[in-house]
């Protein structure tokens, strides 16, 4: 059953008039990287969604930044000669430099201009200036203000703390069913700025309390903290738990009259990407749509190499385009709350085709069932709405094949979101279609084992797995070819490299507790590993036998042996990926064989035992098949090796996935695949 979300559109003058009263109360706060003005941020926030934080200690060493001291400020002026002060922060908090140093001392005007900044080609308006790493002190005022300063001495006061303490970040959870989550990303660091970025706050704040209490697919993580060191502080945290992040969306400068604006992510086709260019399609209203780019916000961290994080941004005019950014000019007065609530409602509307999308299987897939007798077709008496039902039933069964999402059947027609969500449900109640979500051997979310996938078929497998949605934890003695398969999936899926020598005996339990501590289960395991050597009866070494008994027998029991109680608990799967010659040998394999004969016998015992259990067992017999350790065997039988003769690793990877995704009232016990093309 396909899961809908409902939900009654609130009058736009509530969305937009609380988003932009939570703005109000925000604003005359001193945020900056650090310090109290961030945590009184949080009070306020508290106050609409409940919240967690986090305090990172200063000088800890994040990736190749390290938090820096911690910054609170009480006041700060400039006064003239009778005590008048001419530049007070207690009317802006643009008026001091973020990050100043304490100071009390008198300056000639002269003396002090060094330390005054000011935008001579925007005379009126105050800039925003930050030295979070640098120490140093200073005012911002307006040139208007700075010219009109008489020549004099002046007292000149910061009141303020830079020492050790902590960095802040907080973050909002909406728990859904399932253990993939969204991510909402907002920085908190800007003093009295309201598009930039006070708006991002304002719009996930009233976000993540609209999704509260409502049932869901995904688990929605709003996070809250400082630019840039901010995010990679919560990277850093997290590091494990980040195949859990399956789609996510920075926010930032969304309040003003600019049109909504999405930057994708850097992978650019990642379902975050088609789903929001979708919303924002469907909704008729002007839109842009930006390439990526590695300049912006926080959106660089997330879409760095090292993670690739499937996180795009939504703005409205970007930062840098409007004018009065990062000046005084950036007040209140630019702020429209009908446009916070547009955000609100298009994050919503995000947020329900994530929930909803999925993939179909055609039920009836030859040809075009008959819709008339079902109530689906106009000859039943005009069953559908509009013309753009009917095409979307059509465009539906014809995309149904296991494969594509609803996103993509909306995109490839041109039909809105919510027609072809309409149609899938309708088809699917009448019985021709059957959702990947309630197939209980779809790959989506699952915890992938896969050995041997530093390359050939394990590396295929891998590949195949993570394409399928599954998080795939590759295992190999080297790290080198581990993270060679990770390059080849080229941010399209989630690899995880675990590098693990499995014939010494302390590496499957370390392994395993490491994989449990990181993932909380283990859905699927793959034998892939192994090694041969080649050799008759009479002349092969007794240590050639030991060592491919070690890896190809060995290793494998042992690592399901530890294994076992968390595919019991997940009633998981378990493959082997076996050889021809498991099944019948031939001359100068009889070691090789020997041990590929032995891991049949593991697994069918293994299936007998663990069947009741609601675990399935499979064993894979490939002939001859074009990888690196069939191009050694050729050598040693002195054979031309022409790979495309021979079986490809992606064609064992593709038996292997669908097997994996068979209905579970039904198991594959055991194929055979060989060369097409014959010697």
């Amino acid at each position: 059953m396909t899961t809908s979300l409902t939900r009654r559109p609130e009058p736009v003058e509530t969305v937009g008039r609380d988003a932009y009263e939570l703005m109000l109360r925000l604003f005359p706060l001193c945020r900056s990287l650090t310090g109290d003005g961030v945590r009184q941020t949080f009070d306020l926030i508290e106050k609409e969604i409940p919240i967690s934080r986090t305090e990172i200690p200063s000088g800890t060493q994040l990736f190749d930044w390290v938090v820096p001291d911690e910054w609170s400020i009480r006041d700060a002026y400039i006064a003239d000669a009778d005590g008048n002060r001419v530049v007070d922060f207690r009317r802006s908090t643009l008026h001091v430099v973020s990050y100043s140093e304490p100071v009390r001392t008198r300056l000639s005007l002269e003396a002090l201009r060094e330390r005054l900044h000011t935008l001579p080609d925007d005379p009126d308006a105050v800039p925003y200036r930050t030295s979070y790493y640098e120490r140093t002190w200073g005012f911002c005022l307006s040139h208007r203000q700075l010219l009109a300063l008489p020549p004099g001495d002046y007292e000149v006061v910061i009141d303020s703390t830079l020492e050790p303490g902590h960095l802040s970040y907080a973050e909002a959870t909406v728990e859904g069913e399932g253990n993939a989550e969204v991510l909402f990303s907002t920085y908190v660091c800007h003093p009295s700025l309201a598009n930039d970025n006070l708006s991002g706050i304002a719009v996930a704040t009233m976000l993540a309390k609209r999704l509260q209490g409502r049932r869901l697919r995904h688990t929605y993580r709003f996070l809250f903290a400082p630019g840039t060191i901010g995010p990679l502080a919560w990277l850093h945290q997290n590091r494990d738990g980040l195949d859990r992040v399956r789609h996510g969306l920075a926010l930032s400068c969304i309040g003003d009259a600019g049109h909504l604006t999405y930057k994708r992510s850097r992978r650019a086709d990642a379902e975050i990407d088609l789903a929001m260019e979708t919303v924002l399609r469907d909704s008729g209203d002007p839109h842009r749509l930006l390439a990526w780019e590695p300049w912006g916000g926080d959106e660089r961290q997330f879409c760095s190499p090292g993670f690739n994080l499937p996180v795009g941004t939504l703005m409205r005019t970007p930062h840098g385009e409007f004018a009065g950014y990062h000046t005084s000019a950036d007040g209140m007065e630019r702020i429209r709350p009908e446009s916070l609530d547009e955000a609100v409602n298009t994050c919503l509307a995000l947020v329900d085709v994530l929930e909803s999308n999925r993939r179909y299987t055609n039920l009836s897939p030859c040809g075009e069932p008959q819709l008339g007798r079902r109530g689906l077709y106009r000859s039943a008496g005009g069953a559908v709405a509009t013309p753009d039902d009917e095409r979307a039933l059509l465009w539906v069964l014809n995309s149904s094949d296991g494969r594509s999402t609803l996103l993509d059947v909306a995109h490839n027609s041109g039909l809105r979101y919510p027609v072809v969500r309409r149609a899938a449900e309708r088809l699917e109640h009448a019985g021709l279609l059957e959702a990947e979500a309630g197939r209980e051997g779809g790959l989506e979310g699952r915890i992938c084992v896969v050995t041997g996938a530093s390359s050939g078929i394990g590396a295929a497998v891998a590949l195949a797995l993570a394409a399928e949605g599954a998080t795939v934890c590759g295992v190999g003695r080297r790290r080198q070819g581990l993270e060679e398969t990770a390059r080849r999936l080229n941010g399209a899926g989630r690899f995880v490299a675990c590098e693990a020598d499995l014939m010494d005996d302390r590496e499957p339990e370390r392994l395993t507790k490491a994989l449990i501590e990181r993932h909380g289960k283990v859905d699927v395991l793959v034998h892939c590993a192994g090694t041969i050597a080649l050799g008759a009866v009479e002349t092969a070494s007794v240590q050639d036998l030991d060592r491919q008994y070690a890896t190809n027998v060995r290793a494998a029991y042992r690592l399901t042996q530890v294994l076992l109680p968390a595919l019991r608990d997940s009633q998981g799967q378990i493959v082997f990926i076996n050889s021809t010659v498991g099944l019948a040998a031939r001359a100068n394999v009889a070691q090789y064989a020997a041990t590929k004969q032995a891991l049949k016998a593991i697994a069918d015992s293994l299936r007998e035992e663990v069947n009741p259990l609601g675990i399935r067992v499979l064993s894979v017999y490939p002939g001859r098949t074009a990888t690196p350790l069939q191009a050694g065997v050729h050598d040693v039988e002195g054979k031309p090796y022409s790979p495309e003769r021979l079986v490809q690793p992606a064609d064992v990877a593709s038996l292997v996935v669908n097997a994996l995704t068979l209905p579970r009232s039904a198991e594959v016990t055991d194929i055979t695949v060989r060369p097409m093309l014959k010697p």
